[in-house]
């Protein structure tokens, strides 16, 4: 209990040591007195129980002048100490560092000080400077470096994989949660990724969500002439997301491995038109589509949305389908993954039966043969229509509007939705 407030304190303050443990021990040396508030200059921080009603006896004293029980008193409080070691070398004179420069703790920062599995997933696998735990996948070398925190001495403070660490959460929830609930994106969004670290504190090794993460990352870096990749410029997390949950997509056991040969190729093209776009709209501020529909949405308000990511991968998926052989296996009956989240991205989520025109989720959605498979109908892009499961039930009324989803297809192969 406080002696002048007569009440019980539970308040602990959180000070950084040294200076206040010093400024202890001049006070007991009798280095300078007590605040006074009636002697201070306007402006002066005193303690809050230093009020005109209530002025504590040691008001503007030394030590040698204070009272003998207030001196055994001040002597004799014990003091909590709580001693941080640090994890990795350096860790805590570059926390130090950081908080001297005045750089406040990112978002994802905070997060790797967070227990739990998920963390140390994303730390192992994405990396982060000094720490045990560090094994960054080759994967990661593909994408930009954060820069590092001078201060005013020149020290450093270095962690440019903290970006990579958030862009590696992000992708890695996004997968995941495709493998779990079949949502083919989530925002992006702090909080939602804050959420989903306190989900995932028990993350298992042979997780089957965690080990299709694992698996992308190791795919790619394997790839065929992955090394060209590598050669140009380090690649926006913006853009290297989308890449992986292609590749995602396409390792699946629907496809030929075909694909694998070509992919990197199909990428480095898509880049190039990316970069050309950007520099039409440079010269002539009119925007072509890969920079109306892919590099504008990459940035800006809504960018890590669920809703702006989605169609801004339909795009990238449509751009990149074209560039590929993609070949689904021999009797295939049943759409790819590719070819599903392209026809429900054209079909803009809406059931075509025109009796219904719902909404459809990606997890129900139903890709319906024009031509029937049984029929000869081939699992191509250019046969099939978004159907939700209610409707694609109903086999008889799907032969009988055959020609109206014929005459669909033909329309929209001449007036694509990409080439607007």
């Amino acid at each position: 209990m406080n002696e002048f407030t007569r009440e019980i304190e539970t308040t602990v303050e959180l000070v950084d040591g040294q200076q206040r443990l010093l400024a202890i021990r001049r006070y007991v040396d009798n280095e300078f007195p007590l605040p006074d508030p009636a002697k201070e200059v306007r402006g002066t921080v005193l303690p809050t129980l230093m009020t005109a009603q209530s002025q504590p006896r040691w008001v503007g004293k030394r030590f040698e002048e204070l009272e003998p029980g207030d001196k055994e008193r001040l002597l004799g409080r014990d003091l909590l100490v709580i001693y941080m070691s640090e994890e990795a070398p350096n860790e805590v004179r570059d926390l130090f560092i950081r908080l001297q420069a005045g750089t406040p703790l990112t978002a994802q920062e905070k997060r790797d000080a967070w227990p739990g599995d998920f963390t140390t997933f994303v730390i192992r696998h994405a990396g982060k400077p000094g720490h045990p735990a560090s094994n960054p996948k080759e994967f990661f070398k593909l994408v930009k470096r954060g820069r590092a925190v001078t201060v005013d001495e020149g020290e450093d403070y270095v962690d440019g994989l903290v970006n990579t660490r958030k862009f590696f959460a992000g992708l890695a929830m996004t997968i995941m949660e495709r493998e779990r609930s079949g949502e083919d994106f989530v925002d992006l969004k702090g909080k939602t990724i804050d959420e989903f670290y306190k989900a995932n504190l028990d993350l298992k090794g042979e997780d089957p969500a965690a080990v299709r993460v694992l698996e992308v990352l190791d795919l790619v870096a394997n790839l065929p002439n992955f090394e060209n990749l590598l050669a140009r410029k380090p690649i926006p997390h913006s853009v290297a997301f989308h890449f992986a949950l292609l590749v995602d997509s396409l390792n699946s056991k629907a496809y030929v491995p075909v694909w694998r040969d070509g992919v990197v190729g199909a990428f480095l093209a898509f880049q190039d038109d990316m970069a050309k776009a950007r520099l039409h709209f440079k010269t002539t501020r009119q925007s072509l589509p890969h920079y109306a529909r892919f590099v504008v949405p990459l940035s800006g308000s809504g960018s890590d949305t669920a809703m702006i990511i989605r169609p801004r991968h339909a795009f990238f998926l449509d751009q990149m389908y074209r560039k590929m052989n993609i070949r689904l296996r021999d009797d295939q009956r049943l759409f790819g993954p590719v070819e599903k989240e392209i026809i429900w991205n054209r079909d803009g989520r809406k059931c075509q039966n025109l009796g219904c025109g719902r909404q459809v989720n990606f997890r129900e959605a139903t890709i319906h043969h024009v031509i029937e498979h049984v029929a000869g109908g081939r699992t191509v892009i250019e046969n099939g229509v978004l159907i939700c499961p209610e409707c694609h039930a109903d086999r008889m009324a799907m032969q009988n509007l055959t020609p109206i989803f014929q005459e669909y297809l033909r329309q929209y192969s001449q007036h694509p939705a990409t080439d607007k």
